[in-house]
């Protein structure tokens, strides 16, 4: 994994300008759409350049069937990061243009409109991320594809690597929204009390307080009564979150602190300058697999940009999905989108000789010669079940340097 700071929790950093396309079909190329906060800067930056490299690959092996790929990306900037009505907004523009390739972020309160726009009009739409439970999720006729493990698949998944790590006593904190948990505060709660050697509490304040003038000396001394071994941040409010960590160290606890949105250690690191407690800040979080086809993929990405792609499956989805798309539509035509999801999940799948994103010359090939693939994603395998959902994704525990640097933990 290259030293950035990873983007837990999705937290976007989004500038940027809008780029219109049209979704009638020119002769010699096929379009797809990308919906989402796009920017020169920032993290969307490294997505487009991955992509970019991989829509480059597609197009010199003879492109799809001797058709061109073209994206065409339509800007949603963002006011809040954890409202995506605007993304929602831009992709109904694109289904209603004609486009029925869609990449975006579908998730939330946006999912619902976006997925009423795309399904009458037959658009296979992908997501780069999957807040909602897999369990819950409609199906969508199989015409909505997650490539990311869910939130609460991944939160089980952390339970159980700080549970062998011998973190058996959890405090989660965080705040309650109308009365209810925080989303990934309820899934690492329900995670922990299926252990039955294992102790949790929730320690919560409403999200509507007036926080700067907050008990925050209760909440700390509430956690430290419990003596936990291990402190769960539950929270993606920065001012929130520095001001539990105080009062949870005043009132003396000194173990680990795990974030649910670790990109949050690094936003808080300049605030405490000189101290040892972010020493204690660790994070648990999608990650890309080690393979020797990502090492090659990286270094592609430093030799054309000149810097290291943030180390994020949800930045490097893009490219995978457009790779993917491109081979189910070189075996059968980009004409029927029900037709290519069908076969995407098909060539996403084992049996069959494998290749990934950075291999597409020679995935093509076999593709054109009736070969069965088995198609590896750079961010890690996309087995996807009949529903569109991915069976599993790589995760790592990490924290980061005094200067902000990711680092790995076994």
């Amino acid at each position: 994994m290259r030293s950035r700071a990873l983007a837990g929790g999705w937290v976007l950093s989004v500038l940027g300008a809008l780029l219109p396309g049209c979704g009638r079909e020119e002769p010699g190329s096929v379009k797809v759409a990308v919906a989402a906060p796009l920017a020169e800067l920032g993290l969307m930056a490294d997505a487009r350049q991955a992509w970019q490299l991989v829509v480059d690959q597609i197009n010199d092996a003879g492109g799809i069937n001797q058709q061109m790929l073209e994206v065409y990306e339509r800007d949603t900037p963002l006011s809040d990061a954890t409202d995506l009505q605007p993304v929602a907004d831009g992709f109904v523009d694109l289904t209603s243009e004609g486009y029925k390739y869609i990449i975006s972020l579908v998730s939330g309160a946006a999912l619902e409109p976006m997925m009423n726009a795309a399904m009458p009009r037959g658009v296979l739409t992908m997501s780069i991320t999957s807040e909602e439970s897999a369990v819950d999720f409609p199906s969508y006729d199989g015409m909505l594809l997650r490539g990311i493990l869910p939130t609460d698949r991944l939160i089980q998944k952390q339970a159980l690597a700080m549970q062998r790590d011998g973190l058996t006593s959890v405090a989660i904190v965080g705040e309650t929204i109308l009365g209810a948990l925080e989303p990934r505060h309820a899934a690492m709660h329900d995670a922990y009390a299926e252990c039955l050697t294992c102790t949790v509490t929730s320690v919560t304040y409403p999200a509507d307080a007036d926080l700067y003038r907050y008990d925050w000396a209760s909440v700390g001394s509430e956690v430290a009564s419990g003596a936990p071994d291990v402190v769960f941040l539950a929270s993606a409010n920065p001012s929130a979150l520095l001001d539990t960590i105080h009062w949870i160290e005043r009132a003396g606890y000194t173990g680990l602190y795990y974030f649910a949105y670790g990109a949050y250690m690094a936003t808080l690191l300049p605030a405490m300058p000189a101290s040892k407690v972010p020493e204690r800040f660790r994070s648990y979080d999608l990650a890309l697999p080690p393979s020797d086809r990502l090492e090659h993929f990286l270094s592609e990405y430093e030799s054309r940009y000149g810097g290291s792609f943030l180390p994020e499956p949800r930045l490097v989805a893009f490219a995978d999905y457009l790779a993917l798309l491109a081979l189910a539509m070189t075996r059968v035509g980009n004409d029927d989108p029900h037709l290519v999801a069908t076969v995407m999940k098909e060539l996403a799948g084992p049996p069959g000789e494998t290749y990934g994103a950075m291999d597409y010359a020679a995935a093509a090939a076999a593709v054109r010669a009736g070969r069965d693939i088995d198609f590896v994603g750079l961010s890690g395998p996309l087995d996807f079940d009949e529903r569109g959902e991915v069976s599993d994704g790589f995760a790592q525990q990490y924290r980061l340097s005094a200067s902000g640097d990711v680092i790995p933990l076994p």
